[in-house]
């Protein structure tokens, strides 16, 4: 490695592990790309290696960004809020208007800083590493008898704090002028907290000797190991495909949610597998990518919450009398709900002149939460569905670039009935729930070539 540089990476990627990424994910639960090109063209990375943040698109692309450095930071603004009809469920704060809900997530400012470095070995080989950080942060008032302060036996606020890192150290080699193929080692860690749902305890959702390990306000943290494969082939010279596969990654159970979380607190990242095309015609490229993320196979995450149209019998997995393994926390226990989901990228780039490059993009992805699935969802609502970015670079000099982009997240609001209505009335068979969120980021990235 040059010694110049070896210093700065170490550095670099101590800074990116140490500083809270904490963000809304505005596809599902992970962010469209990394890095400032990728993300102006929304999300681009499959197929198109820019810079040494696409290896975390494509680990394969280590061998096609040459030998640099890239290191960045995103200002990441997430807008949510959630309404219930206050007409069921009252607000008993009555400085708040009912037509207002329960309002707004009070943290919407989130800072996104992101690295990588990539270098050739040798004619074939090249090795390369990326930094990158995705999670989300959801803080609620819930005055008594709102979200899930059932007869004030919760606090007044309710939120759940999710971050998650991937370190991808990445090995890429070059089989002949036509094709190249990779693979990253993914080094995962994460932390959580929720607060507010102290009331699940009290009302016996869990299993009782995790009945303590709901709500907290403390962090806990997991661990995990995992793989990324990834090749690129030209079939012709202005055609590029690409495909990458990431297996599901295990992580460390979370033991101080044991009593939350599906299967005694494990949340493991769900698989993932993606195919992209690029075509360059002169100075202009040309993406578009496909991605699926398999979020039911991961219980926590894919088992469903409760059953509106029937509050006496929560649980849709376990119909009548629930048993451990249906109750919170077990193997059955109930969870957020979500489908798998399909992701389509397209974007574009054009070099304007020998120093500015111009991007944009579009990346869409239906929502993964059903209508009857809002409850749960209350605390993570990831509606976002379609977003357009815009980027730019400037080659300041040829060792040096400054590349920029924006992304706008346009609202989308899901609503659908609630099983929690006030004691006496029937269940909600309309909607009285509504979740939603609209987002915006703008962001920097330094690349330096050596």
């Amino acid at each position: 490695m040059n010694k110049k540089f070896s210093g700065l990476l170490s550095a670099s990627i101590a800074a990116a592990l140490l500083t809270p990424s904490v963000a809304h994910a505005t596809m599902g639960m992970d962010l469209i790309g990394f890095g400032a090109k990728s993300r102006g063209m929304g999300g681009i990375g499959v197929a198109y290696a820019q810079d040494t943040l696409s290896i975390s698109n494509n680990p394969a692309n280590a061998a096609k960004v040459g030998n640099r450095f890239d290191i960045g930071m995103e200002i990441f603004h997430p807008e949510m809020g959630v309404t219930h009809d206050s007409s069921l469920l009252p607000i008993n704060d009555e400085s708040e208007p009912a037509s207002i809900g329960l309002g707004e997530s009070r943290y919407e400012w989130f800072p996104m800083p992101f690295m990588g470095y990539a270098e050739e070995l040798n004619d074939d080989l090249s090795w390369g590493v990326a930094v990158v950080g995705t999670g989300l942060v959801t803080s609620y008032r819930q005055p008594e008898n709102t979200f899930y302060n059932f007869e004030g036996k919760a606090g007044d606020k309710t939120g759940v704090y999710l971050i998650r890192m991937l370190f991808l150290p990445s090995i890429a080699y070059e089989v002949n002028d036509d094709v190249t193929v990779g693979a990253s080692l993914v080094v995962a860690a994460q932390g959580f907290k929720a607060r507010g749902l102290e009331a699940f305890e009290e009302l016996g959702f869990s299993a009782p000797s995790d009945t303590d390990k709901i709500s907290h306000n403390q962090w806990d943290t997991g661990y995990g190991l995992g793989f990324r494969l990834g090749a690129l082939w030209n079939p012709i010279d202005e055609v590029t495909l690409g495909l990458n596969y990431s297996p599901r990654v295990n992580m460390s159970e979370f033991d101080d949610y044991s009593g939350l979380f599906a299967e005694q607190g494990d949340f493991d990242i769900a698989e993932e597998y993606s195919f992209g095309i690029n075509v360059n015609l002169k100075n202009i490229n040309i993406s578009l990518e496909i991605q699926q993320v398999n979020y039911s196979d991961v219980k926590s995450i894919g088992n469903p919450g409760p059953n509106a149209a029937d509050p006496s019998d929560f649980n849709p997995l376990c119909p009548g009398v629930d048993t451990p393994d249906c109750l919170l926390g077990g193997d059955k226990g109930m969870g957020f709900g979500w489908t798998d989901q399909t992701r389509i990228r397209l974007g574009g780039d054009f070099q304007y002149s020998d120093k500015l490059t111009l991007r944009a993009g579009w990346a869409y992805a239906e929502a993964p939460i059903e209508k009857d699935q809002v409850l749960f969802n209350f605390l993570a609502p990831a509606t976002t569905e379609n977003n357009l970015t815009f980027g730019a670079s400037y080659q300041y000099s040829p060792t040096m670039e400054i590349s920029v982009n924006y992304l706008h997240g346009f609202e989308n609001v899901i609503s659908g009935p609630t099983a929690f209505t006030p004691e006496g009335q029937a269940p909600v068979e309309n909607a009285n729930g509504s979740i939603g969120m609209v987002q915006n980021a703008i962001g920097a990235m330094l690349g330096m070539k050596f």
